[in-house]
């Protein structure tokens, strides 16, 4: 996966949303787990690095792949 500054939450949706075409639904729920997870991460990272509105961006999206099912 790429460095939260190479890529913007919109296309980190956009591929988690590619890999989840065509896979049964509990493999999809499995795969928007770990992407909320990485969200997470790029969130406290952006944070660190002070960028707090991509660090809302980031947590908000991966409150949205935690709560889909």
């Amino acid at each position: 996966m790429q460095d939260c500054d190479e890529i913007t939450p919109s296309e980190f949706l956009k591929q988690v949303m590619y890999e989840q075409e065509g896979v049964v639904k509990a493999e999809a729920l499995n795969i928007s787990k770990q992407a909320a997870i990485k969200a997470d991460n790029y969130s406290r990272l952006a944070k660190l690095n002070g960028e707090g509105a991509v660090s809302s961006q980031w947590y908000n999206l991966g409150w949205d792949l935690r709560k889909a099912k």
